[in-house]
């Protein structure tokens, strides 16, 4: 089954299922209401159409840097009180996320990383302050979401894997990357309440999702792909024009003379 690989990287991200109170935390993983709510966006969906299709989509995820959490003091307004009052955001802090959406329908995904790259309204990682950065949209490969977070490269930078600075318990020793999928697949299985059923500000429904942890990739592996993976990238390109005759503002601002 095809699928559309997404990688999540940001200083901050937050992933919120069920915290609507003083203090909002966030999950250690993206929910997929926070996912479908994101492409939604992307693809200029209004908060009120149906989100039968985009449902249809089976996530995979795999930890490659869990980050660390961290909370922000925030002013918020209740709707009908006047008064402002002081809450708690908790946020992940330099977490990194390889997001597989799987689909039988290579269209469909087609359609979704298109709208990713060209979003009609503005993307975030979970609330509205949490910008992505790097490359978001990694493509699309014709594996199934569990086989491609078998190989595909581990998105943490390489001082980060030497230092393992941001590897909390029990993440300290990154040897292996934990992965979790829909449905009761694995040895491990949760509950969460984060199958949207409506965004309707007036009417937001979700439903309880099953998904399991399933054996986690060693990142060995993953390490001796990466150094393929760009040592058969850099034997393949063919620079046309030196970097020392680009006008890197002109490339940066899209400038013609």
């Amino acid at each position: 089954m095809p699928t559309l690989i997404l990688a999540f990287e940001g200083p901050m991200q937050a992933w919120g299922s069920g915290s609507k109170f003083d203090t909002r935390q966030t999950e250690n993983i993206p929910t997929k209401s926070g996912v479908i709510g994101m492409i939604g966006s992307a693809m200029g969906r209004k908060r009120g159409e149906s989100l039968e299709d985009l449902n249809e989509l089976k996530l995979t995820i795999r930890v490659d840097q869990p980050g660390r959490k961290v909370t922000d003091l925030q002013t918020m307004k209740v709707s009908g009180v006047k008064d402002l009052y002081l809450g708690r955001k908790v946020y992940l802090s330099d977490a990194k996320f390889l997001v597989c959406l799987s689909h039988p329908d290579q269209a469909f995904l087609e359609a979704i990383q298109d709208a990713l790259n060209h979003p009609i309204y503005p993307i975030s990682l979970g609330r509205r302050n949490c910008v992505p950065t790097g490359n978001l949209v990694r493509g699309i490969k014709a594996e199934d979401g569990t086989e491609v977070v078998k190989t595909f490269p581990w998105l943490a930078q390489s001082d980060d894997k030497k230092n393992k600075k941001n590897y909390s318990q029990p993440f300290s020793n990154p040897s292996s990357l934990p992965v979790f999928v829909e449905g009761k697949a694995g040895f491990r299985q949760f509950r969460m309440k984060d199958h949207p059923v409506s965004f309707d500000r007036k009417n937001r429904q979700y439903q309880t999702r099953v998904f399991s942890e399933t054996a986690p990739i060693k990142t060995d592996s993953l390490n001796q792909n990466s150094a393929k993976i760009a040592q058969d990238h850099l034997a393949a390109s063919n620079p046309s024009q030196d970097s020392a005759d680009i006008d890197f503002f002109k490339e940066a601002c899209n400038v013609s003379e």
